[in-house]
């Protein structure tokens, strides 16, 4: 086995949760930020989370390790229990079968890129009531980082350790990781059978800080890529709209304005119907629409400012959201709220 020098510290991080949205959110960051760095991500999980995560990290790689987007990052997926059998001896992970399963996998490693690696076969020994094995499986992944470079998430279901029972379980799997990821949950159990050493609260004290910073980060790559995504439709050759419930135009780009020859005031804030020729036809769209019909290349006449008319394709469908519509080189009304696109003829 070969060591990485050149990278930093091995990290064995672990997530008690509740909610797999969360769960998997704060996952996919974790994989994508080594998936952007060009190094590689694995992930050792069950088809729900693994099914979740392929979505979220769709297009970063592939099962085949390549990758198949705008990253050069690769992803590996694996089925937490088949590769779970094959180093088990009876209750107990062998670290030599362990080795010959998963050392391959760390080997595919990029010399001096990160290698992230998000691991359920722990939860799923638990699960079993397999206590010791699961903390036995902590201990080979531990011993194993001597002599590869990744860094290791574990995550296990707070129910596993909900009773008081589980309190002595829950500070030994504590201890077998350099960080815990819960400083905003509530720790299973009460009294002293649940009590956290000095330790352990200072340890749930570093989370808390790294906790804050990571929904920091979270929070303003979410306004960027918001700022992003209004540059982009701002900039758009086609006019884009959006409209409320009651037919309101909520907002329309600079391309939509500047076919109709409307100033931003003159037309948002107004009604999409107050900017069709013929009212039949917003009529028939409003139905359509609430059907839950997608239009397609529908021609419509828009009145311009000057008073000229002008005719357009018109594309549009309900959004599922209040954030969504859009349109372009005109306008179509549609119901709360819709997305539409009108292309001049």
């Amino acid at each position: 086995m070969s060591q990485l020098a050149e990278f930093p510290p091995h990290d064995h991080d672990v997530r008690f949760y509740d909610e797999d949205e969360r769960l998997v959110e704060e996952v996919a960051e974790f994989l994508d930020s080594a998936l952007r760095a060009e190094g590689m991500a694995v992930v050792i999980a069950t088809p729900a989370h693994r099914a979740d995560l392929a979505r979220r990290l769709s297009g970063f790689g592939g099962p085949g390790c390549d990758s198949t987007g705008g990253f050069s990052g690769r992803l590996l997926m694996l089925d937490a229990i088949e590769t779970l059998e094959r180093f088990m001896v009876g209750t107990r992970p062998d670290a030599a079968l362990f080795e010959e399963t998963l050392g391959p996998v760390l080997r595919r490693a990029v010399p001096g890129k990160p290698l992230h690696a998000f691991g359920e076969m722990v939860a799923i020994l638990c699960q079993q009531g397999n206590y010791e094995g699961a903390l036995l499986l902590e201990q080979i992944w531990n011993r194993t980082a001597r002599h590869y470079a990744f860094s290791l998430f574990c995550a296990y279901p707070w129910q596993l350790f909900s009773s008081p029972e589980k309190a002595r379980a829950f500070q030994h799997v504590c201890a077998a990781h350099s960080r815990v990821l819960n400083a905003l949950d509530t720790a299973p159990g009460s009294g002293e059978a649940a009590a956290m050493t000095v330790a352990e609260l200072q340890q749930q004290a570093r989370a808390l800080r790294a906790e804050v910073d990571r929904r920091q980060r979270a929070e303003e790559t979410l306004r960027q890529r918001e700022r992003e995504l209004a540059d982009f439709l701002n900039n758009a050759s086609e006019g884009i709209h959006k409209v409320a419930a009651d037919g309101t135009i909520l907002y329309a780009n600079r391309a939509e304005l500047e076919m109709l020859g409307y100033r931003w005031e003159e037309y948002v804030g107004h009604n999409i119907a107050d900017f069709y020729v013929d009212g039949t036809l917003i009529d028939d769209i409003l139905r359509r629409l609430k059907a839950g019909e997608v239009l397609r290349d529908q021609p419509a006449l828009l009145r311009c400012r000057n008073g000229s008319l002008k005719p357009v394709l018109i594309c549009s469908r309900t959004a599922t959201s209040n954030r969504a519509s859009c349109a372009t080189p005109g306008a179509s009304r549609a119901t709360p709220p819709s997305a539409s696109r009108a292309t001049k003829r």
